[in-house]
C-alpha cells in the first residue's frame, strides 16, 4: 500500500512539473504594450483609425543629429545620402524624410520652355537644377522644412522616419524595437552623426514599453528575496521556505502565460497584478503551511496530517481568493481597455493561483 502511495506521489510530481515546463514556455511569448486606452467602439477611436488609415498610415519617428557645423557646407550630404538608403531597407519602415529628401517646387529652363517641378533638393542638387549650395540653403530657409528638419543656425537636423506597425495592436513593440535598434546600429557608423537624441510617437510609446518590462524585471527579484526572506523568519526552515517561493515562481508565470493565451499585453495597469499574484500566493502557502504545523505530530502518518491540513485551510483560501477576484473582476465593466483586460486577467490569474498553492 505505502509503495503504491509512493508510486502515484511521484507520478504527480512528475505531472507537475510537466505542467510548470509548458506553462513557462508560454508565458515567455508575453508582450509589453501599453496600446490604446480606448475600445475600438469608440467612436473618437473609430475616428483616429479612419485617419490614420486615410490620410497619415505610419508613426512618425524623430532623430535629431547635433553637427557642430553648418549643414550647408555639404561635408556630410554623401553620409546622409548612404544613412538614409540604409534606414530605408530596415523592416518596418516606411519613408525616411531629411533635409535632401525633403520636397520642394522648382520653375527651371529646360532646353525648349519653362517647367514647374516638385523634386527633392538631393535630386535637384545631383541634377544641377539647384546650382549651389548658397542656392540650396536659400530655398530650404523660404520652405516649410525649415526650423523643422534644419535648426535656424543650421548645425541640427532631423530626419523624421515613417514606421508602418499595426495601430494599437499585439506586435506594436517588436516592430518599434527593430527600427529604433536597427537605426541606431546604422548611425554607430557615421561619426559625423554620432551626437543624437530620439523623439516622436514611437519613441515615446516604446520608452513606456520598455520602461515596463525592465521595471518588473527587475522589481521581481527584490519581491520574491523579500518575501524569502520573510519566510525564512517565519518557519526557520528552508524546505518550507523553498516550497512557498516555487508555489509563487509557478503562479507568476501562470498569471503571464494567462494572458498570453488571453492575447493580452503586460501594460503599466497589469503590472499590478503580477505583484498581487505574488501577495496572494504567499498568503496561501503561509496560511496552510503554518496549519500543516499546528497539526503536526509525529504519532500521526503524514499523509494524515496532510489531508487535515487541506480539509481545514482550502475554503478559507478559496473565500479568500474568490471574492478577491470578484472585486478585481469588476474592472471588467471599465471603458479603459488596460482596465477591462486587468478585470478579466485577475479573476483567472488568483484563481489559477489558488490551484497552484493547492496542488502544490
Amino acid at each position: 500500500m505505502k509503495a503504491k502511495i509512493f508510486k502515484w506521489r511521484y507520478l504527480f510530481l512528475l505531472l507537475w512539473i510537466a505542467i510548470n515546463i509548458i506553462i513557462f514556455k508560454i508565458a515567455f511569448q508575453i508582450e509589453f504594450a501599453n496600446l490604446g486606452w480606448l475600445p475600438k467602439s469608440n467612436q473618437y477611436k473609430k475616428d483616429r483609425i479612419f485617419l490614420y488609415d486615410e490620410f497619415d498610415k505610419g508613426k512618425k519617428l524623430v532623430f535629431a543629429f547635433d553637427l557642430q557645423q553648418s549643414f550647408f557646407n555639404g561635408s556630410n550630404f554623401q553620409d546622409l545620402r548612404k544613412l538614409t538608403e540604409e534606414i530605408e531597407e530596415i523592416d518596418g519602415v516606411k519613408k525616411v524624410t531629411t533635409p535632401l529628401q525633403a520636397i520642394t517646387t522648382i520653375q527651371h529652363q529646360t532646353k525648349s520652355y519653362n517647367q514647374l517641378e516638385t523634386i527633392t533638393f538631393d535630386r535637384a542638387l545631383q541634377e544641377g537644377i539647384i546650382t549651389n549650395l548658397a542656392d540650396y540653403q536659400n530655398r530650404f530657409q523660404q520652405s516649410h522644412y525649415y526650423g523643422r528638419l534644419v535648426s535656424d543656425d543650421f548645425s541640427k537636423i532631423s530626419i523624421l522616419i515613417k514606421v508602418e506597425v499595426p495601430i494599437d495592436q499585439k506586435g506594436n513593440y517588436i516592430v518599434r524595437e527593430r527600427v529604433i535598434e536597427g537605426v541606431k546600429k546604422i548611425i554607430e557608423q557615421y561619426p559625423a552623426f554620432k551626437n543624437y537624441k530620439i523623439a516622436g510617437e514611437i519613441q515615446i510609446r516604446h520608452a513606456l514599453d520598455k520602461s515596463t518590462y525592465l521595471e518588473t524585471k527587475e522589481l521581481l527579484p527584490y519581491v520574491i528575496l523579500t518575501i524569502f526572506i520573510l519566510l525564512l523568519i517565519v518557519f526557520k526552515n528552508l524546505y518550507s521556505s523553498l516550497l512557498i517561493i516555487f508555489t509563487i515562481v509557478s503562479a507568476f508565470f501562470m498569471t503571464l502565460a494567462t494572458m498570453v493565451i488571453l492575447g493580452h499585453p503586460v501594460t503599466i495597469v497589469s503590472v499590478a497584478l503580477i505583484i498581487l499574484i505574488l501577495v496572494i500566493a504567499a498568503a496561501d502557502g503561509v496560511h496552510i503551511l503554518l496549519r500543516y504545523e499546528i497539526l503536526y505530530n509525529k504519532e500521526t502518518p503524514i499523509n494524515l496530517t496532510i489531508k487535515n491540513t487541506i480539509k481545514q485551510t482550502w475554503l478559507p483560501c478559496l473565500i479568500t481568493s474568490v471574492t478577491t477576484a470578484v472585486g478585481f473582476g469588476a474592472f471588467y465593466f471599465s471603458e479603459l481597455v488596460p482596465l477591462k483586460y486587468f478585470g478579466i486577467d485577475a479573476p483567472f490569474a488568483i484563481m489559477l493561483a489558488y490551484l497552484s498553492i493547492m496542488f502544490s
